[in-house]
């Protein structure tokens, strides 16, 4: 809890998510967001190809895991593809052993229980 720096009413669709939690958006790396644009997630919801994701990779075991925004556009047993559509669209191809998590960003149906 020391990450903690405000607090949000949760939308209907995670009211009873207890793991549920906000961030901003780290970057403006999707056309859909915005640096600074409300994220919320709730670990262990399942992700699939073409949802929105916010990524913690550990590129070298003594620092702190980055966090990529992004589209996931495939998923193998030994890595990931994350899109980005700015500044340019890209794919970046990222190492299973290096992923610490994969959490979906919920859509505004997901939020709001539709």
């Amino acid at each position: 809890q020391k990450d903690i720096t405000e607090f949000c009413r949760r939308p209907p669709g995670v009211e009873g998510a207890l793991n549920a939690y906000a961030t901003y958006a780290p970057d403006d790396a999707l056309v859909k967001y915005d640096t600074g644009d409300l994220l919320v997630i709730v670990p262990g919801r399942s992700v699939k190809v073409g949802d929105c994701v916010l990524v913690h990779v550990r590129y070298k075991m003594d620092e702190e895991p980055a966090i990529h925004l992004g589209r996931l556009m495939d998923r193998s047993p030994t890595s990931i593809t994350l899109a980005t559509d700015r500044p340019e669209p890209t794919q970046q191809k990222i190492p299973a052993e290096k992923l610490v998590s994969i959490h979906k960003v919920l859509n505004n149906r997901e939020l709001f229980g539709l």
